[in-house]
C-alpha cells in the first residue's frame, strides 16, 4: 500500500517568495471535515495528478463507515471544472475523516481545500505527533492553526532551517532562533499560546513534526477541532464501493 507520506522524500526544488493568498498543497496522514447541516457535499479535486496509477481517496465516518472510496485518475483539473465526488445527503451530520493515497508529486500538485464543506483541517495525530509536509516552500504563511483543546505547549521539530509561529497579523509570535534550540540540522521550541487565539506557521515550516497534535487549515474560518475517534478501520476495503 501507497503512504500518503513518503517520509524520505525532500522537495527537489524549494521555492521561495511565494504569495500567501493561494493555500499552499499540504501532505498529512488525514484531512479532517465538518458537516454542519445535512446536506449532499462532496469531494473536489482540482490541480493536477500525474502519475499513471492516479491517487486514492476515502472518506469515512465517525462509526468508521465508508461514505465514499474512489480511484482518482491522473490528469489536471481545473478550478471550474474539478474532479468532484458526491456523499449523498443521508440524515446525519458532523466529522469525517479523509484519507488520500498517493505518490507526494500528486499530492503536491492538488490544490486546498479538498471539499465544499464550511470546515476542513490538516494533520492527523499518529503516536503522539503530527507530520506536516507543506508544498511550496514558502507558502506556509498562509495556513493557519489554533491550539487543541488540553495543549498548552506545541513543540515542533523541522530539520535543515529555522523556523517561525506569527500571530493572525503576520506579526512573529515564536522564533526557534531565539527560543528554541538547534540540535544538529535540527531546529525544536516549545510554543505556548493562548487557548482559542488563532496563529499562522511561518513560511520557513515546509517539513516537520508537533507534539502532541497539531490541525492546520487554510483560512482562519474553516479551522475546527476535529472528533480525535476518527480513524481508518484496516477493514475498509470490505465495504462496498461508492
Amino acid at each position: 500500500m501507497i503512504r500518503i507520506i513518503q517520509y524520505l522524500l525532500l522537495p527537489a526544488i524549494l521555492v521561495t517568495g511565494v504569495s500567501a493568498s493561494k493555500p499552499p498543497s499540504v501532505h498529512c496522514e488525514g484531512i479532517y471535515c465538518r458537516e454542519t447541516e445535512d446536506r449532499d457535499w462532496h469531494v473536489r479535486i482540482t490541480g493536477e495528478i500525474v502519475s499513471p496509477a492516479g491517487i486514492y481517496v476515502i472518506a469515512t465516518s465517525i462509526d468508521g463507515h465508508v461514505l465514499v472510496r474512489r480511484k482518482i485518475p491522473r490528469g489536471e483539473y481545473p478550478a471550474e471544472s474539478p474532479y468532484q465526488v458526491t456523499v449523498p445527503k443521508d440524515g446525519v451530520t458532523g466529522d469525517y475523516l479523509l484519507t488520500v493515497f498517493g505518490k507526494q508529486k500528486d499530492l503536491g500538485g492538488i490544490n486546498l481545500p479538498y471539499t465544499d464543506l464550511p470546515f476542513e483541517v490538516y494533520g492527523k495525530e499518529v503516536n503522539g505527533r503530527t507530520f506536516l509536509h507543506v508544498m511550496p516552500y514558502g507558502s506556509a504563511d498562509g495556513l493557519y492553526f489554533k491550539l487543541s483543546s488540553g495543549v498548552k505547549e506545541l513543540t515542533i521539530t523541522q530539520g535543515n532551517a529555522a523556523w517561525t509561529l506569527l500571530a493572525q497579523d503576520g506579526s512573529v509570535v515564536f522564533d526557534v532562533r531565539e527560543e528554541g534550540e538547534q540540535k544538529g540540522k535540527y531546529w525544536t521550541g516549545a510554543f505556548t499560546g493562548e487557548p482559542g487565539k488563532t496563529y499562522r506557521l511561518g513560511k520557513q515550516l515546509y517539513w516537520f513534526f508537533a507534539s502532541p497534535r497539531l490541525y492546520v487549515a487554510a483560512s482562519p474560518d474553516r479551522w475546527f477541532e476535529p472528533d480525535r475517534r476518527l480513524t481508518l478501520d484496516p477493514s475498509w476495503w470490505r465495504q462496498g464501493k461508492r
